[in-house]
């Protein structure tokens, strides 16, 4: 293809001066720098999040024995609270009162 002047036909293309190839290169480094301090920092902050995390996670684990042992605790003594022999305890402790055959004791005060 050739144009009016006789010369082969190219595209338009306009010479940039090395200048601008280093300050677009110079610009793309920078921006990809800071990115990567951006990203650097935040991963930081995330690790040490997640290490606050697990801690607290532990935590509350151990909260949770402790609260399943408790309930154990707490359903072991309602067992006892609900059978004969604390209520015969009871009985003798604040009522006074005595079983069948047994000799009571009192002081001469």
């Amino acid at each position: 293809m050739t144009t009016r002047n006789n010369k082969p036909q190219r595209k338009d293309r306009r010479r940039r001066s090395p200048g601008a190839n280093r300050a677009a290169m110079l610009g793309i480094i920078i921006v990809v720098c800071i990115l990567s301090v951006v990203l650097f920092v935040k991963g930081h902050e995330l690790k040490k999040q997640i290490i606050e995390n697990d801690i607290t996670k532990e935590n509350l684990e151990a909260a949770i024995e402790n609260e399943k042992a408790r309930t154990e605790e707490i359903e072991g003594l309602k067992e006892y609270y609900d059978s004969e022999d604390y209520i015969r305890q009871i009985a003798r402790d604040r009522l006074g009162l005595v079983e069948d055959g047994q000799i009571v004791f009192r002081s001469a005060n």
